[in-house]
């Protein structure tokens, strides 16, 4: 519903932050988890999972609910860049 931002970083954790009447963000949670720098996040359409993908060569699904690591996929022979959910929100991408 774009009242959240989700990135990440060179600290391991993926951020979530609102977005305040005022424009400002406000940090809402640290998902901890990768072991390595996080290089992409991306909300599935229904905002319910949030993916983030890593140096760590793994792709998290996280409930946007709880904030609980979901699954994690380690598919990847070098970093993951971008994730993205296609538009039912059935499937996720990574590369």
């Amino acid at each position: 519903d774009g009242a959240f931002l989700a990135t990440g970083g060179d600290d391991t954790v993926a951020k979530v932050w609102r977005i305040d009447e005022e424009g400002q963000l406000i940090l809402v949670k640290r998902l901890k988890g990768h072991i390595s720098s996080v290089k992409a996040t991306c909300f599935s359409p229904n905002g319910k999972i949030l993916a983030s993908g890593g140096a760590d060569l793994c792709v998290k699904l996280w409930s946007t609910s709880s904030w609980k690591n979901l699954v994690t996929v380690k598919a990847h022979d070098n970093f993951v860049t971008c994730v993205a959910f296609d538009a039912p929100g059935l499937k996720f991408l990574s590369a």
